[in-house]
């Protein structure tokens, strides 16, 4: 039974306003080297009619800063003169089944009633997925009206628990407007906000207008015409810092503490790798999964990082059993934010082609280091160091990063977000088992864009068969190639580097 006195505890602002700023992630936050604030900070709307009762899910990978996202957005109510009693903030991990969510949120609404006098409350029901259908607390609430005039955020690492609970309260969830989506995702930094965490001047060149997201996209669009846009230019004066954060970024990936690790100590602990390990297959073991064959399912992967493979072939190689188990585990692995697949496209049907086999990518390089310095004598940090200053191990790196990047370009620009789904729109092509290109951008039926990443010192022309015949096949004027160093338009494509490239994802 969690106590008032407990839950008190977790909410000192009721006492006094001015205790938010002594919160442990506030705190931490202020120390930190980097300054990152969350693009997703911007794309939560609180306030709605007071009949609306608005409830949000937040899910991302473990430690990647959710709870860091509720207390900013808690201080900046109180800052913002929201009374203190309207805010609730309880990890829900100290409940040990939902009955007590019930308990701790009627106990909440009782004593804060004429304190809030009719206004609005926000409740941050944190870390929700470790109660076992936490969700039905909720439903039992808003069912009694006793949620009148309330936005909650629910969050949760157990990604595919927290979308599944999210599915069981229909038509109980209010309304956000047209283009909003009420499941939102928090995922480690992309290579852009890694970027401006770190570098001021790129900072204040990146807060002009002309590099907002509508401007990136121009310059997008344009080279996928074949013309470099000058705001490109004015951006490669930076390359050299550029190149040097991209280095960086293939080692920490994008996770803010990691970042700040690295920043300050110039390395990553051991320690660290294994806090992260921990997590990951804490999310596993809830699955009821072997640790032992995912190592194995990842070993493959590894080995085939940038390969297409099929799920039998991998079932094989990881010695897990039938084709269908492969697929569960990409699955899985995707619910954890830690795996992204790439099926083929089927230039006939503008879709993905489910029959042929598919490409997986780590979301974030530090998942790919995690599992790939396992068992490293010489440690996960020096083992990853050495892995990136191979150049082809380096290319495969920002293939990866650029599949990933590519996604969550896709769900920003899209219109239906809570329906998105990239396997309607990214794919990788592959004619007669030679001729490929790494990634088919579907945009819309007028916005097909074939991207080869070619990240290495020198490009040979002789390898862009696979982009010509592409554009032989579909019709479609120019491509995109995402180099090491080079900027240049080409007859058939236009070749970019990739940090800049990914600058403007």
């Amino acid at each position: 039974m969690v106590s008032m006195a407990e839950i008190i505890s977790y909410n000192p602002w009721w006492k006094d306003p001015a205790a938010i700023d002594d919160d442990a992630e506030i705190r931490e936050l202020q120390k930190s080297r980097i300054k990152f604030v969350p693009e997703l900070e911007h794309a939560i709307k609180y306030d709605f009619a007071p009949d609306n009762t608005v409830i949000y899910t937040m899910r991302g990978p473990r430690q990647v800063g959710k709870t860091t996202l509720l207390k900013i957005q808690i201080k900046k109510f109180l800052k913002g003169g929201v009374q203190p009693w309207n805010i609730l903030y309880c990890p829900l991990d100290i409940a040990d089944k939902r009955t007590e969510i019930t308990d701790i949120i009627k106990t909440y609404m009782r004593i804060s009633q004429t304190k809030r006098n009719k206004s609005r409350c926000y409740m941050f029901l944190d870390e929700a997925s470790a109660v076992k259908d936490w969700q039905k607390s909720i439903k039992i609430l808003v069912d009694g009206r006793k949620l009148h005039n309330c936005t909650i955020m629910a969050t949760g690492s157990d990604a595919a628990n927290i979308k599944r609970a999210s599915e069981k309260l229909p038509n109980r969830r209010g309304r956000v407007g047209d283009n909003d989506y009420i499941d939102k995702i928090m995922r480690p930094m992309k290579f852009s906000e890694y970027v401006i965490s770190q570098d001021e001047e790129i900072q204040d060149q990146w807060t002009e207008s002309t590099w907002s997201s509508d401007g990136r996209r121009d310059i997008l669009i344009n080279l996928a015409d074949g013309n470099i846009d000058r705001r490109i230019d004015k951006m490669m004066l930076h390359k050299e810092t550029l190149d040097h954060l991209f280095e960086r970024y293939m080692v920490t990936g994008g996770i803010p503490r990691i970042v700040n690790e690295m920043v300050g100590t110039g390395m990553i602990s051991e320690e660290t790798y294994k806090n992260y390990t921990d997590g990951i297959m804490g999310g596993w073991n809830a699955l009821s999964k072997s640790q032992r064959l995912l190592k194995n399912f990842c070993r493959v992967i590894i080995e085939n990082q940038s390969n297409s493979i099929s799920w039998n072939h991998l079932s094989k190689k990881a010695n897990i059993g039938i084709a269908k188990t492969s697929a569960e585990y990409a699955e899985s692995l995707d619910d954890l934010f830690v795996l992204s697949v790439i099926n083929r496209y089927k230039i006939s049907d503008h879709a993905s082609n489910m029959l042929k086999e598919r490409k997986l990518y780590f979301q974030d390089p530090f998942f790919f280091h995690i599992f790939n310095g396992m068992g490293s004598d010489d440690g996960s940090f020096m083992t990853s160091l050495r892995y990136v200053e191979n150049e082809e191990n380096a290319g495969k790196m920002t293939e990866g990063i650029v599949a990933d990047h590519l996604i969550r370009w896709l769900f920003a620009q899209s219109k239906n977000k809570h329906k998105f789904d990239h396997d309607n729109h990214l794919f990788y092509w592959r004619e007669n088992g030679r001729k490929e290109v790494d990634f088919i951008l579907n945009h819309d039926a007028s916005a097909v864009i074939p991207i080869e990443v070619k990240f290495r010192n020198t490009i040979n022309l002789r390898e862009m068969g696979g982009m010509t015949r592409f554009l032989d096949r579909t019709g479609k004027s120019k491509g995109i190639i995402v180099s090491k160093h080079d900027l240049e338009e080409k007859r058939d494509y236009t070749i970019i580097p990739a940090p800049i490239f990914l600058l403007l994802l």
